[in-house]
């Protein structure tokens, strides 16, 4: 077999093109590396930012039951205000009547003096 005066270079390119195929598959497996630790932290994070979620949502069911207690609290503060309301009339209904039957008892003392 004769050899082509070219032989050693193509062999010499053969052997760079196929160590720039290897540092190429080094680089871009370490690159799926990096990004296989990337997913990694970004599931993570997404895991941690569902249980945030999670405790939020739960906060704000407890927060919609205050409010629900506080809605009943002002209703039942507003029944007792308009029961205090009506007794306050009440009491000085009783003392406008006393009131007038002190006028009352008074002007027959006086009388009474008089005679």
């Amino acid at each position: 077999m004769s050899s082509s005066p070219y032989q050693g270079e193509i062999i010499k390119a053969i052997m760079e093109l196929s160590g720039m195929i290897q540092s190429m598959r080094t680089e871009f497996g370490e690159g799926i590396g990096d990004l296989k630790k990337d997913v990694s932290v970004l599931k993570e994070d997404v895991s941690g930012l569902k249980e945030d979620v999670s405790f939020l949502k739960e906060d704000v069911n407890g927060l919609k039951e205050d409010v629900g207690v506080l809605k009943e609290d002002v209703k039942t503060i507003k029944e007792d205000m308009k029961q205090m309301g009506e007794k306050v009339e009440m009491i000085d209904a009783k003392f406008e009547a006393l009131n007038q039957s002190l006028l009352t008892t008074q002007a027959e003392v006086h009388r009474l003096k008089r005679a």
